[in-house]
């Protein structure tokens, strides 16, 4: 996803390829959502606070990128969460 004015190529889950990996019909165009997905607010915690750290507890080897040029997943918020965690 971007912002609408920066969108030069297709969304990724709409190009033929991705669709036939993940066995979605062809015949379907995906859009980015128009509207507040959460219209009420989204109360569960962050998967940053709730799902990575059991993860990374229970692997021996975890792997988390990140992709700086998505507009969404804003980077800022996304390294103090895993800044205390050792590296190997």
């Amino acid at each position: 996803g971007s912002f609408e004015d920066v969108q030069l190529s297709p969304l990724y889950f709409d190009r033929t390829d991705v669709k036939e990996a993940i066995h979605a019909p062809l015949n379907v165009s995906w859009t980015e959502c128009s509207s507040n997905v959460f219209p009420n607010g989204d109360a569960s915690l962050s998967s940053a606070l709730s799902v990575l750290p059991n993860v990374i507890e229970k692997s021996a080897r975890t792997v988390i990128a990140h992709g700086l040029a998505n507009f969404i997943f804003i980077a800022e918020g996304f390294a103090p969460n895993f800044s205390h965690r050792r590296r190997l």
